[in-house]
């Protein structure tokens, strides 16, 4: 992965915030969830929404492992020099899989970095996770203001990054109804191309071998209409 952007760079992409090393594999759990560029918009607004109020902060957010700074730019409202620092505390959140809460930033030796003009004073991250125990993003607040924050409170931002958890699995779940679907319909016209094939004799049976159909080829073979066959165990027809 290329670095962000310059502060002084007019142009360029800025880099993804997260960098881990399983990147490509968490990448896979968020397509299974529905969870690309693209498709969030409003998704998680109300509990971000939730967060804010429950918190008194400026900015509450949710961010994914395909998400960049300039998601964070444009979507959150923060600042160039800002998004960097809060780039950096979400990937810790992502690659400690543990909550991370930056009191007084600008004396905070745990931060990666010194903390510059324009960036937050305070920021308070939880890692979200899947069912499968993978952590693919973050729930986090921000604040210009520095602040202190308790571990009761720390749980409480825990309990949003859970509800937004359970509308990713909401979203799989949905996901893969919709593919499950589309599947079955490719499949049954699939079946019904080759079952209108008139040079071939085709037959569908149940698991018990009763025959549920077949086609006109095969009927005119054994020279039976439809309803004298079907519901018939295959052994007790004329084929």
């Amino acid at each position: 992965m290329s670095n962000a952007s310059s502060p002084d760079s007019e142009q360029g992409v800025e880099a993804p915030i997260f960098k881990t090393d399983e990147m490509e594999e968490q990448l896979d759990v968020l397509r299974r969830h529905d969870v690309l560029e693209g498709r969030l918009e409003g998704t998680f607004d109300r509990m971000t929404r939730i967060a804010a109020d429950l918190f008194d902060a400026e900015a509450a957010f949710v961010v994914f492992l395909n998400s960049s700074q300039q998601w964070l730019e444009d979507r959150v409202g923060l600042g160039r020099s800002a998004c960097r620092a809060v780039a950096s505390w979400c990937t810790r959140v992502v690659e400690e899989d543990t909550p991370l809460v930056v009191d007084r930033t600008r004396t905070d030796t745990a931060s990666d970095a010194q903390t510059q003009e324009g960036e937050p004073d305070f920021y308070a991250g939880v890692p979200v996770h899947v069912s499968a125990g993978t952590c693919i993003g973050v729930c986090a607040i921000v604040d210009s203001i520095p602040r202190s924050f308790s571990d009761s409170q720390t749980r409480r931002l825990g309990d949003v990054g859970q509800m937004i958890s359970e509308k990713l699995e909401q979203r799989c779940q949905a996901s893969s109804k919709r593919r499950l679907a589309r599947e079955r319909k490719e499949m049954s016209h699939r079946f019904q191309a080759i079952l209108e094939d008139p040079n071939m004799m085709v037959g569908a049976l149940d698991v018990d071998g009763t025959l549920v159909d077949a086609n006109e080829t095969a009927l005119r073979y054994i020279e039976e209409d439809r309803e004298s066959v079907v519901g018939s165990p295959i052994w007790e027809t004329p084929w």
